[in-house]
């Protein structure tokens, strides 16, 4: 067992794994349950935690999907109500559950519904961890956790998805091997397409004290990328614009990067996302004004979509 469980902990999980061996998953899940509610009452938070745990884990491993999560969501319920800590052990606990959900057998098994799961698993996780401070670190590793699992799922076609998570995380490297793959599988002649929009996706969740992480991100991003391509970014236009971009928020430039977007209108016009995704930018980083219109639109639902699960 991942981290020192109490013998009674030991023991419960001991009947659980009997349960499960003799095909009644229910029985031991009402079993745990119990118990789980007689350590509250005891005041045994550790002791719940863990077995909330082991639980989840044992029955997310034997392939029984609604118990395992019905423990996980138990767990974390649990460290709102007693308002645990984001220490160390109580995140590893979350992170050892998300790497018992089920992966795909094949590759045409999206296992949409354990996806989904998960989700609702971390993103309950991430809510917990925001309440406390100084959890920056752990909202972003169970970011990176739930998008690497989504893209082990579901692959370059689940890019969108995954990619809202990568951007709130910090695994650059794996971010980047996700947008080597789509590329490849893909559409190739699209690739400064998928790489200028994980950028300004990156940079657009970011806010207006945290530029030089986020630029910090961004360029670590473009290095791994070019590494695993084993060559250098397109020579297009929208690359270009990009890099120019990066160095007009290096010098903290609106004027600059108002002259970027005019100059590479075009280009932008290629997706109408990226002049969202570029306005909401220019507001938060260099204060920027609204610009009305449609455009204003377009930033305010990106800004919505963007500040959901930071």
């Amino acid at each position: 067992m991942a981290m020192n469980a109490s013998a009674p902990v030991q023991k419960a999980v001991t009947k659980l794994r009997n349960s499960l061996q003799e095909g009644q998953p229910y029985d031991g899940q009402q079993m745990f349950k119990t118990i789980y509610h007689r350590f509250r009452a005891q005041k045994k938070l550790q002791d719940c935690y863990k077995l909330l745990e082991e639980g989840a884990r044992l029955q997310l491993q034997e392939g029984q999907l609604n118990c395992g999560v019905e423990l996980a969501q138990m767990l974390v319920e649990a460290y709102v109500r007693d308002n645990a800590s984001c220490s160390r052990d109580n995140m590893q606990r979350v992170l050892y559950i998300i790497d018992a959900f089920p992966r795909p057998q094949t590759d045409t098994d999206g296992s949409n519904d354990a996806v989904e799961q998960c989700s609702k698993v971390t993103l309950a996780a991430i809510k917990w961890a925001k309440r406390h401070n100084n959890a920056t670190t752990t909202v972003q590793k169970l970011h990176d956790k739930l998008a690497a699992y989504m893209w082990e799922c579901h692959g370059w076609k689940g890019l969108g998805q995954v990619s809202q998570h990568y951007i709130r995380g910090k695994d650059m490297t794996g971010f980047a091997a996700a947008l080597a793959q789509s590329v490849g599988e893909g559409n190739p002649e699209e690739e400064d397409l998928f790489v200028a929009r994980a950028v300004l996706q990156l940079l657009a969740v970011g806010k207006g004290n945290g530029l030089d992480e986020k630029l910090e991100d961004a360029h670590e991003l473009l290095q791994s990328y070019e590494s695993m391509m084993r060559r250098g970014l397109p020579d297009t236009p929208l690359m270009h614009f990009i890099n120019l971009l990066i160095k007009a928020l290096e010098h903290r430039s609106l004027k600059l990067a108002e002259m970027l977007q005019t100059t590479y209108s075009v280009s932008l016009a290629w997706e109408p996302q990226l002049s969202g995704l570029l306005q909401r930018i220019k507001q938060v980083y260099l204060g920027a004004q609204s610009s009305g219109g449609m455009q204003e639109m377009m930033s305010s639902m990106l800004q919505m979509l963007t500040s959901g699960g930071s």
